[in-house]
C-alpha cells in the first residue's frame, strides 16, 4: 500500500486482449471481435451450402482456429444451446459447443458459455417472443455502437458486451 492513501486500487491490464464471441449456428453463424471494449470486427459465416453437419462443424472449427491465431484471441464467448430447439439441432449444437470448447482448452485459451437469458439481461433486452428480442439486440447494437447489422452478427456483439460487462478486469488483468 502506498503510504498515505487507503483503498487504493490497483490495477494491472494485460495490452492487447481479444475476445472473439459467437452466436453460434451450423448454417448461418454471427460473431464479433473485441479488442477491450472496443468492437473491431463483426460479420457472418454462412455454412447453409454444406450438406453435412460434421463438414459445418469443421469448417467452423477451422475459421475459430484461424481467427484464434491470426488475431491472437485470448477468450471466445459463445452462446449455450438453447433448450427450446427440436432434438436433432439442439443436439448438432450441442455437438458443436463441445467442439469449440475442445479447441479452447487444447490452445489454452478460456471459454465462456452464455445462456442467451443472461446476455439479454445485461443488455437489458426485452421482449416475449423470438422476433422482439432478435429487434431488441439489434436496437442495443445500433444505439452503442452505431452499427446497422442483422440479428446474428447483433447477437454476437451483444454476447460479447456481456463478457466485458460482467467479467472486466478478472478476466482482463490483474487485482492487486
Amino acid at each position: 500500500m502506498i503510504k498515505g492513501l487507503k483503498h487504493v486500487k490497483v490495477v494491472l491490464v494485460i495490452v492487447g486482449n481479444k475476445l472473439l464471441a459467437i452466436d453460434q449456428a451450423t448454417n448461418i453463424l454471427g460473431y464479433a471481435i473485441f479488442e477491450g471494449k472496443e468492437l473491431i470486427d463483426s460479420g457472418l459465416l454462412d455454412y447453409s451450402k454444406l450438406v453435412d453437419y460434421n463438414a459445418k462443424i469443421s469448417a467452423i472449427k477451422t475459421w475459430i482456429t484461424q481467427t484464434i491465431e491470426k488475431e491472437k484471441i485470448n477468450l471466445v464467448a459463445v452462446e449455450d444451446v438453447y433448450m427450446n430447439l427440436n432434438p436433432a439441432t439442439m443436439k448438432t449444437l450441442a455437438k458443436l459447443l463441445g467442439v469449440i470448447e475442445n479447441l479452447c482448452f487444447e490452445k489454452n485459451i478460456e471459454c465462456c458459455v452464455i445462456n442467451n437469458n443472461v446476455w439479454r439481461n445485461t443488455c437489458e433486452i426485452k421482449g416475449k417472443t423470438r422476433d422482439q428480442k432478435k429487434a431488441g439486440s439489434k436496437k442495443f447494437v445500433l444505439n452503442h455502437f452505431k452499427k446497422k447489422v442483422n440479428d446474428d452478427i447483433a447477437d454476437a456483439i451483444c454476447i460479447g458486451w456481456h463478457i466485458l460487462c460482467t467479467h472486466g478486469v478478472k478476466t482482463w488483468g490483474e487485482t492487486f
